[in-house]
Formats: structure tokens, sequence, C-alpha cells
């Protein structure tokens, strides 16, 4: 039985969102109950506090909307009785002992919105260049490693992504219409993505371009555009302050956390800085999520657009380039503030594929075949093996995981451990006391602690900035003097890379064995004489004992 065209397409985009589901779903609870990533244990803190009634946030680094929606997902987990209890109390105390549930639970949100932003990434390709653009650049972002490995995480950053797309197809709908049912539908998603991650109020540029321009009507006064404009913008601001209430309701905690955000982000650094944002991203970042060949069609796709000049086309380019100009705009590296948007440079590359197809089936219908399926291969193929080569990293053994158990096992219980904020085996509080490193209190016979426990994904970057960290610096010169580690984890082998740039785990992607930081446990000196024997390591090469994840 023959398929009509619009069930093919259907099944074409059925199978790729089971697809990228298949790639977000595997492995979900990676490394738990380790703490992974720096910004997760806060989202869930706060997903964890909403769901038990206590929605102050307590911290405005970023918005609480997304933690505030996995919150809902939360509660209802719990009065479904499937945490094992319908009192949200038993499920809480749960969290304090082990949170790896709850977790689970919010990167369970983060993947499924990762699944949602495929389907957002194809309407928006279908508006823009049709069903074949649409479903290409649908395909890319499916396939697309840093999309997979952020979905994996318990963070604000997919959820962005995906809340950017909508607000993006909500002010496209805008400039066709400039009525003030769509204006303020336009305002108000661009007020949800800001409610998410605030870098996003970027596209309040297109959305007042989209506004000011109208539909080129000359019926479209200057005073009915205006009168959009207020509309849209004052939507977005009360959608904002409507998720959000704490900005106001605690705004001298907010103002402050805004402010030390935005020094940190600004302020020169060597180890957040090590090379140009601009550089970074163009010769690492996105050939790495895109692939060349697909680095190069979106350069194609940016010229194609200004050449054709279709006012939704250079929103589109508008957009992107909003959205892209927080994370150039800052001292401090990171993959992920590309993400929300990598969906708007998906459908550039698809537009420009588009256009090669069209050219080369008009010269020979066998050529347009011939052309599309080389640039299918060259746009998916590469990303694809990236991407599940990281899903099966992510299930490998974690090195936090394997310290933690020789700490369970080795370490009496009772002992006091001092360790690092984020990147660190999760101890359990119960057993052991737990102390968190304050450098400013001196060296490791100071911290009030008989074990010491560090990470390479936090230390290395003190050594990348000797001045921005003397403490730390004093700190680790003193403890390589003394007696070698207990015993030391890692993952094999180490991460090849140029210079240190802030990254989240899993790391590399050619790792193998054993995934995470390399993980060191210490006899403070003040217990030196009563130290437990120390274990072999895992078997593995040697590696630098301080710059393991330098090259």
């Amino acid at each position: 039985m023959t398929l009509s065209p619009a069930r093919q397409r259907q099944l074409a985009l059925a199978g790729l969102l089971l697809l990228a589901a298949v790639l977000r779903f595997l492995a979900l609870d990676f490394a738990l109950p380790a703490r992974i990533h720096a910004d997760e244990p806060q989202v869930v803190m706060v997903a964890v506090n909403a769901a038990s009634g206590q929605l102050s946030p307590g911290f405005f680094a970023y918005p609480a909307l997304f933690p505030y929606l996995a919150a809902v997902v939360l509660r209802l987990w719990v009065l479904l009785g499937l945490a094992g209890s319908h009192d949200f109390q038993v499920f809480f105390d749960a969290y304090c002992l082990d949170p790896s549930q709850a977790f689970l639970l919010v990167r369970a949100c983060s993947a499924a919105l990762g699944v949602a932003l495929v389907a957002a990434t194809w309407r928006l390709g279908s508006r823009l260049g049709g069903w074949r653009t649409g479903i290409l650049a649908a395909a890319i972002l499916a396939v697309n490693t840093y999309a997979v490995r952020d979905s994996h995480f318990a963070t604000t950053d997919i959820p962005a992504s995906l809340a950017a797309t909508l607000a993006l197809l909500a002010i496209l709908a805008m400039a066709s219409d400039p009525g003030l049912r769509r204006a303020a539908l336009a305002g108000a998603a661009v007020g949800l993505a800001t409610a998410t991650k605030y870098p996003t109020a970027a596209l309040l540029l297109p959305l007042a371009v989209a506004a000011l321009t109208g539909s080129g009507s000359p019926r479209v006064g200057t005073s009915r555009r205006l009168g959009a404009l207020a509309l849209a913008l004052g939507c977005a601001l009360a959608i904002l302050l409507i998720t959000n209430p704490y900005l106001l309701l605690d705004a001298d905690t907010a103002l402050s956390d805004l402010q030390l955000e935005l020094q940190r982000r600004t302020a020169p650094s060597a180890s957040l800085s090590p090379a140009a944002p601009w550089s970074w991203y163009l010769l690492h970042t996105l050939p790495a999520s895109f692939g060349w060949a697909g680095l190069l069609l979106i350069f194609a796709g940016v010229l194609h657009a200004l050449r054709s000049g279709r006012r939704e086309w250079l929103l589109l380019l508008l957009a992107a380039a909003a959205l892209l100009a927080p994370p150039l705009s800052v001292v401090s590296l990171g993959d992920r503030y590309l993400l929300p948007a990598f969906p708007l440079l998906a459908v550039l590359a698809a537009l420009a594929a588009q256009e090669l197809v069209l050219r080369a089936a008009a010269q020979r219908s066998w050529a347009g075949r011939l052309v599309f399926g080389a640039l299918a291969c060259a746009l998916l193929l590469p990303p694809l093996g990236r991407s599940v080569r990281l899903v099966r990293l992510l299930a490998q053994p974690d090195s936090r995981v394997l310290a933690a158990r020789w700490i369970e096992q080795n370490l009496p219980a009772g002992a006091s451990i001092a360790m690092e904020w984020a990147y660190v085996p999760e101890v359990s509080a119960e057993r052991f006391q737990l102390i968190p490193l304050d450098y400013r209190e001196g060296g490791p016979g100071e911290q009030g602690a008989e074990y010491i426990v560090l990470s390479s994904y936090a230390f290395n970057r003190y050594f990348m900035d000797p001045a921005a960290f003397p403490d730390e610096q004093a700190f680790f010169s003193e403890i390589e003097r003394g007696p070698p580690p207990l015993a030391s984890f890692y993952g094999l082998p180490p991460e090849r890379v140029t210079r240190y740039v802030e990254r989240v785990p899993p790391g590399p992607l050619d790792q193998s064995g054993v995934v995470g930081p390399q993980i060191r446990i210490y006899a403070a000196p003040a217990t030196t004489a009563d130290e437990p024997p120390a274990l072999p390591d895992p078997p593995g090469p040697a590696i630098s004992p301080r710059y393991d994840y330098i090259r």
C-alpha cells in the first residue's frame, strides 16, 4: 500500500522525534548521585523547595520558571504515588538522603523539552522554507551533540532554547499581521523566554523591528505600530514578573545577584576567558555541533537570506544575531550559552541546503537527489556519530561515583571531609561530616577536616589564572608538597584540549573506560599519622598530577 505524501511526512517527523527522544533519554541517570553540573543542584533545590511550598528561590543568577515547572512535575509524581508514597514529606526526606530521584525527574523534564525543541525547529523551518527545510532543520538539531548533551542536564539551557524558538515563531506571526492580539502573544512569548533565561531578552530587538515595520501595508499607521510595540513590551514584562514574582518581592537580593552575575561574566579572567569567545565558538563549538559542512551551510544560509530580502528570513537573521550577542559579549566561555540560537542556525543551514538541491534539480532531476543525499550525510552523520558516542560514554562509570564508593568503604564513619562546592563525589551527610573547602582559611591543615577531596574540574581553573586565585594556589602548592593522595580516580584518557575553558561533564568525546574529572582524596596533614592504607589507583595510563585536563 502506497502512503500518501502527508502520511509520509508525518512518519518522517515521528521518526525524527523518536530518534531525538532515544538520544536524550538514554543514560539520563548518568553519574548519579554525584554532583555533575555546577547549576544542577541549584535548579533541583529550587524545584524541590517550590514543590514543598517554599516558592522563594533565594537566588537570582537565573530565573525560576523552569524550576517552578519542574516543581509541578515533582508534585504530580508524588500525588500519583509514583514515588512510593503520596506524602511529599516522605519524598523530601528521601531527597535529603539521596537526591537521585529528584535529579532524574528534573533531568527528564529537560529531556522532554529537548524533544519538543526538535518539533519547534521543524515548525520554524517549515514556516520559513517549506516542509523539506523544516524536516532537515529538525534532523540537524535532533542529532546535534550539544543539544543532546544538555538535554541530559537539569538546567535552564534547553528550556530556554525551546522558549526562544517559540518566541520567534510568535514574532514571525506578528510580523505578518501586526494586530494587537498577535502583538500581545509575541510579547508574552518573549517574556516566557526571558523568564527561563535572562539573555533571551535579546529577542526584544526582533520583536521591536517586527512591530514597527508591521506588514508593510500603508494602511497600518505609525500609531498602530507603536501601540502594538507598547502592548508587546508590556506583556513581556508582565509575564516575566508573574512567573518570577520574587524579582519584586525580594528585589534587594535579586539586584545584588544580578549585579554579581554581570560582574562575574564581564570581568576579565584567564580562567574564564582563555580565548576570544568568537574564535573559540567559531573554531570549536560550532564545528563540533554542526560539523564543518554544517558550519559552511550556515554561512551560506546567511548570505542566501540577505540576498533574498524576504522579511521573515531577515527577522530570522536578526533573531540569531540577537541571541548570539550575549555569549559573544561576555568573557566567560561556555558552549551551552549558544544553545538558544542553535535551532535558528539549523534552519539557516537547511535553507542553504534546500537552495543547493533546487539548483541541482533544475539541471538534472537525478542531480538534485544526489546533492540532497550528499548534504544529508555530511550534515547528519558526523554529529550523529558523536552523539551516539556521547550517550555511550554517559552509560560508563563516572570517576565521582567510584570515588564516593571508595570513601564509603574505606574512610571511618563520622570522619570530617572537606570538598569543593561542585564536581565532587556525592557523600552521605549522615555517615560523614561534610565541610565546604574554604581556601581563605589557609592550607590543608586549617580546613578543620580529616580528609580533603579535590576535583580537577574545579582546581584546573585555579591554575589557569594564578593572579585571580592566590589562596587556591597557596593551598594546592602546600598539599602537593605533602604525602600523595590516598586514592585517585580519573577519566581515561585525559581530555585533549589546548587550553582550559569552562566545561561541564561529560567532558570530552574521546574518553573510554571511565568518564569524569580526576578526583583526589587526601588525608589532611593533622591526621597523616592515622591515615588508612592507600589503595591502588584504577588501572590506566599515568597522567600529569596537576594538568590532567590541560593539553
